[in-house]
């Protein structure tokens, strides 16, 4: 299965409280770019399964700029990818999630920095990571049997 990880578009500058942030006139437009970079790597016609998005508000605008250019089955809110959320724990929940629904073949993380650096290589075969830019996006192929997969194509903004 096809698993992406994006990180959100650039937020306003840093204020409190962090989940209140929102998306910059930048942000949108990167968000719009990794968009349009994401359905073409996915194929015109094909559907994101289940998008699972952090609840603060920069990735909640970055998922609705998303879908007016992905078709996204079902969305769930999770406050397990947080930026100081735990990878291990999400990646439990993930594989729970996925061994209920078998037949997903595409499923989106929108996340924040640290969290979608240390995600990556949770999941990673290699362990490998990268740092990701506002909106950067990785299509990982995840194998939940192993729980592991690896990274194919990037999008950095």
């Amino acid at each position: 299965m096809k698993l992406a990880i994006m990180r959100h578009g650039q937020a306003e500058v840093l204020s409190e409280p962090d989940e209140t942030r929102a998306l910059t006139v930048l942000g949108k437009q990167q968000v719009s770019d990794a968009s349009n970079w994401l359905a073409k790597q996915l194929g015109e016609n094909t559907k994101i399964d289940l998008a699972l998005v952090s609840p603060y508000l920069r990735t909640q605008q970055t998922y609705d700029e998303l879908t007016s250019v992905v078709n996204v089955v079902t969305k769930v809110d999770t406050s397990d990818i947080v930026p100081e959320g735990d990878p291990a724990i999400f990646h439990d929940y993930l594989d729970a999630l996925i061994s209920q629904s078998p037949s997903y073949k595409t499923v989106l993380v929108i996340s924040h920095m640290p969290f979608v650096c240390y995600f990556l290589e949770e999941i990673s075969k290699s362990k490998k990571s990268m740092l990701f830019d506002t909106s950067s996006t990785v299509i990982v192929e995840y194998d939940p049997t192993d729980r592991n997969g690896d990274g194919g194509e990037t999008f950095h903004p």
